[in-house]
């Protein structure tokens, strides 16, 4: 969004009107991201995205084939015997259930 894409443009008016993104909005700015030059050269790394097995297909449907896919899969006693972790946990809980857009701009 920063950059003044189309597709950037685009999210920031559904979420100025407090809508959430569409996937194919989210989608076409991740790819079109992970499709710059800078990226090519030195790879990437996508932090909670995709979130849902649509969003995950959309990517290599246009193309964009991750090497490598790392789930960290904790107990829940775990997570609430670690404050950090516990508030990434709710953290996460709350992007999810406000909009995966909050993910998109930073907030969570």
């Amino acid at each position: 969004m920063a950059a003044g894409t189309p597709a950037g443009k685009e999210a920031a008016s559904y979420m100025d009107s407090g809508n959430l993104v569409p996937n194919s909005v989210v989608v076409e700015m991740v790819t079109n991201r992970l499709s710059e030059p800078d990226v090519q050269q030195h790879g990437w790394l996508l932090d909670g995205y995709p979130r849902s097995g649509d969003q995950a297909e959309a990517i290599v449907q246009k193309g964009i084939q991750p090497d490598l896919f790392v789930l960290i899969d904790v107990s829940f006693s775990t997570i609430v015997a670690s404050p950090v972790i516990l508030s990434m946990a709710l953290c996460m809980l709350y992007c999810e259930f406000v909009g995966a857009w909050l993910d998109a701009i930073g907030t969570c």
